[in-house]
């Protein structure tokens, strides 16, 4: 997971396996997301993850603000390269 994230990010973002297990705990027990075991195609099991609707109820205005930063700091960059 945490190689995943930093491949998505391009390397912008880089968690290392002690600190996202007890984030993806919290998130677990506070019913953000719901964890279980599954088996892979090699025969190894692995947590997944899943996102609940509590989960998207939280996530949504945090995507809202997250979106609204960005764009502020686009504006700006622009300004900064005038």
């Amino acid at each position: 997971m945490a190689r995943r994230i930093e491949e998505q990010t391009k390397g912008a973002l880089c968690f290392s396996l002690a600190a996202l297990y007890p984030m993806l705990y919290r998130m677990e027990q506070r019913r953000w997301i719901r964890g279980s075991w599954e088996t892979s195609s090699n025969g190894r099991r692995r947590r997944c993850y899943r996102l609940t609707p509590t989960g998207k109820k939280k996530l949504l205005p945090l995507r809202d603000e997250w979106s609204e930063l960005f764009a502020a700091l686009r504006r700006l960059a622009k300004v900064s390269n005038a």
